[in-house]
């Protein structure tokens, strides 16, 4: 519960930068409806950014939230793999379920 409070209340900056792009975008990890449910999921550790707006007393509890939602998404027994055929289509929602790929080599056959 504490750890769902925190990642539901701290603002995280959400960052990707190359030669081309800047995006960035401040949400919190664990987005609430009017009514506390569940409503989105964001979470990249790879495009994060400094955490910036939090009480230094309350950063060592947000990092150790973060670990183990980190530890959860990566625990390979919530894995789901589909493998795509060429002509097929999937559709996500990306606010509602999490979704990677593995390497793609452009090869047919």
């Amino acid at each position: 519960p504490a750890a769902f409070a925190l990642l539901s209340t701290t603002l995280m900056t959400f960052r990707h930068d190359d030669p081309r792009h800047r995006l960035e975008a401040r949400h919190c990890v664990v987005g609430l409806d009017e009514g506390g449910r569940l409503a989105r999921f964001h979470y990249n550790n790879l495009d994060r950014a400094p955490l910036r707006g939090v009480a230094p007393r309350d950063v060592p509890a947000f990092y150790r939230a973060w670990r183990s939602l980190t530890a959860a998404v990566e625990d390979p027994e919530g894995e789901v793999w589909v493998k795509l055929e060429p002509g097929s289509l999937i559709v996500i929602n990306n606010r509602r379920v999490m979704h990677g790929r593995s390497g793609v080599s452009g090869l047919s056959g």
